[in-house]
């Protein structure tokens, strides 16, 4: 009789745990990420006068712009994407949302919502003098 070899799989409940416990995982370091915006949310952007030159690195730029966040409905919370818009809009500036899309964007599998806003920078803060 000849000797019958098996190999010892995790039965299915243990697989299906194991596939949670790693989405727990991926989910738990998942923060919403800065992306391109779309064409709708430039398109909303509004236009001003130019300005009278170019900037430098740590020159103060007062013209609207669009921000795009991905997030997931599932792994981050409402707050936390508004959190993050406002950590990207300068000198704690107003955000307006313009827009949302869940199909044929640059987002990943586990985020896949992207959310458009239009940031309105704050005014320049003073400088500070030792």
């Amino acid at each position: 009789m000849p000797c019958e070899t098996t190999t010892a799989r995790p039965p299915a409940s243990g697989r299906a745990f194991l596939a949670v416990l790693l989405l727990a995982g991926l989910a738990a370091c998942a923060q919403p990420f800065e992306v391109p915006p779309p064409r709708e949310a430039n398109r909303a952007v509004p236009r001003g006068p130019a300005l009278p030159g170019p900037l430098g690195p740590f020159d103060y730029d007062p013209r609207p712009r669009a921000i795009a966040l991905c997030y997931g409905n599932l792994i981050n919370d409402p707050d936390e994407v508004m959190q993050k818009a406002q950590e990207l809009c300068p000198n704690n500036g107003r955000i307006e949302r313009v827009a949302e899309d869940f199909f044929w964007n640059t987002c990943a599998l586990l985020q896949p919502v992207r959310v458009s806003f239009v940031c309105f920078p704050g005014p320049p803060e003073p400088p500070q003098y030792q």
